[in-house]
């Protein structure tokens, strides 16, 4: 009979080598070190309210030790959670969800990375347009302008990018020429990102601060998926755009409980226009929503 499964297991943990192997990072472990060192702490903590608190003379300082320690522990997560709750609420009535149109009829311009297409609301924008591809405007490009003056599409990199027949996405330059046709037929454009708890806001909200309808926009708050139609041809200026669909994403996290390194708790992001998006990017032929576009959107 060979060794016992579990005793291989432990030495595997135990070794080097398969750590290693597992995680390569300095920080792969800083949760299972900050789980210790709460433990350690609320150990040594409780251990010492016990003492104090079965000591008559020291029973009193045990009492406000033991106060503090809860407004500490449970006060001030609960702050932090309510004050994000607040800001999501804030968040969300800045949110638009109309009537999206089909794309199928529009020529739209989409602003996203590339690095961001493999999933998410990109990934769905590429499925839904095929072959044919689609004009894209990488956000790197909007760094470097004025974004509170509209933008001449004609004059800026532009690249078209399309998902081949082995569900790869092909990328090409465009042209001073090809922009220029393509510009002068563009009439709808998407945003997208697919942000997570560390994401900043980009030269997009930068922009998207100078619209009416996103003036209190906040400093977590990210645009992940917008879509609008182009008030003038062959330009772009995000500041005016009228959104048939603008869904926010909240990138700050509240304090978890109890009070602990790494404890955090992320925003309940929920995204109530998938279903009209996935209708709008890719319906199949019944009419009936694209199931993986869909999952892609939420």
């Amino acid at each position: 009979m060979g060794p016992h499964p579990r005793l291989i297991a432990a030495v595997a943990v135990a070794l080097p080598s398969p750590a290693m192997a597992e995680c390569l990072s300095p920080y792969c472990y800083a949760g299972l070190e900050a789980l210790i060192a709460s433990v350690l702490i609320y150990g040594l903590l409780a251990l010492v309210l016990l003492v104090m608190l079965a000591r008559r003379k020291w029973r009193r300082a045990g009492g406000v030790l033991l106060a503090v320690a809860l407004v500490l522990a449970v006060g001030v997560p609960l702050v932090s959670q309510g004050w994000r709750a607040w800001k999501l609420y804030a968040m969300e009535w800045r949110e638009v969800l109309g009537t999206l149109p089909d794309i199928d009829t529009r020529v739209p311009l989409l602003i996203a990375q590339q690095t961001q297409c493999d999933y998410g609301a990109c990934m769905s924008v590429l499925a839904g347009a095929g072959a044919r591809g689609v004009t894209v405007l990488p956000p790197a490009v909007l760094e470097g302008l004025d974004l509170s003056q509209p933008i001449d599409l004609a004059q800026v990199p532009l690249e078209h990018w399309a998902i081949t027949s082995g569900s790869s996405t092909t990328k090409r330059v465009l042209s001073a020429e090809d922009r220029q046709a393509v510009v002068a037929r563009i009439d709808y454009v998407i945003i997208t990102a697919s942000p997570f708890y560390l994401s900043r806001p980009g030269p997009v909200e930068a922009a998207l601060v100078l619209n009416p309808g996103f003036s209190g926009l906040g400093s977590g708050e990210i645009l992940r998926l917008g879509m609008a139609p182009l008030p003038s041809t062959g330009r772009l200026s995000v500041a005016d755009l009228q959104f048939d669909l603008a869904d926010l994403w909240l990138a700050d996290q509240a304090l978890g409980l109890p009070l602990a390194p790494l404890n955090w708790r992320s925003s309940g992001n929920t995204n109530p226009g998938a279903e009209a998006a996935a209708q709008a990017l890719c319906p199949l032929s019944d009419g009936a929503p694209d199931w993986g576009c869909l999952n892609a959107l939420q």
